[in-house]
């Protein structure tokens, strides 16, 4: 009888296993391996290559993944409860009261909790605040002042607010260099506007050239929207290590 497709198979695979070259496959693959290790010693050093073998060696011990975890999740309610202490006079609210508070009560408690943040005005905050002191400042309060009630979302109900957007995106263009044809959207801060960005490059790639996994080069020190993009689109992000110099 003919041999069966089963046995044919297993005679090839033996005769495989039984060549030269495959009796010499592990100690090509220990090679391999080496030279992989050795290849990602150069680029990362021997701390990184330590600490990803010990991390991969400790995650597959029993139980231990589960112990780093709860270690820390302890770390940092331990952090948190140490950075946000309750603000003494502004008790939690856990519902809405029965009754709103007073113009002058809700002052003083407003001042209160302001009295635990840190003061712009001082220059001593890297980031998150530019205060512009003097005139400047009042011009800015008149204008928030006047518009506190308006919603951007209808220009036709609120075309006071078209007219800024407009007026914003032409200095923008202006600024840098753009046409009558430059077209833009205003935003709400700066995760919003990367999130448009990645949005419409991913949607521009996939019409223009059928691009369906689109894949986004980025340093490792960009800001983590690029990352929060990557997985709201569908974009797969590739982190780039940085030199020396952090560029």
């Amino acid at each position: 009888y003919p041999a069966s497709p089963l046995t044919i198979l297993s005679q090839q695979l033996v005769s495989i296993a039984n060549t030269k070259w495959f009796q010499y496959t592990e100690h090509i693959l220990a090679v391999v391996g080496i030279l992989l290790s050795l290849r990602y010693l150069r680029k990362h050093g021997v701390k990184k290559l330590l600490g990803k073998f010990l991390g991969g060696l400790l995650n597959s011990l029993p139980g231990a993944a589960s112990t780093v975890n709860q270690q820390i999740e302890k770390e940092v309610n331990s952090a948190i409860n140490t950075m946000f202490k309750p603000i003494k006079g502004a008790p939690p609210i856990r519902s809405l009261p029965v009754k709103g508070l007073g113009l002058s009560e809700l002052e003083h408690i407003l001042n209160t909790i302001k009295g635990t943040d840190a003061k712009p005005e001082d220059g001593k905050i890297f980031a998150y605040s530019y205060p512009a002191m003097g005139d400047h400042e009042e011009k800015v309060s008149l204008a928030f002042k006047t518009f506190m009630h308006e919603n951007g979302v209808s220009p036709f109900v609120f075309p006071s607010l078209r007219k800024f957007e407009v007026d914003l995106l032409s200095i923008a263009s202006n600024l840098l260099g753009g046409d009558d044809k430059v077209r833009g959207t205003l935003t709400a801060g700066g995760t919003e506007s990367i999130l448009l960005a990645v949005k419409t490059y991913r949607d521009r790639a996939r019409h223009l050239f059928g691009i369906t996994q689109p894949e986004m080069v980025l340093p490792r020190s960009a800001h983590p929207a690029f990352f929060k993009a990557a997985e709201y689109f569908g974009v797969k992000p590739i982190a780039t290590e940085l030199n020396s110099n952090f560029r």
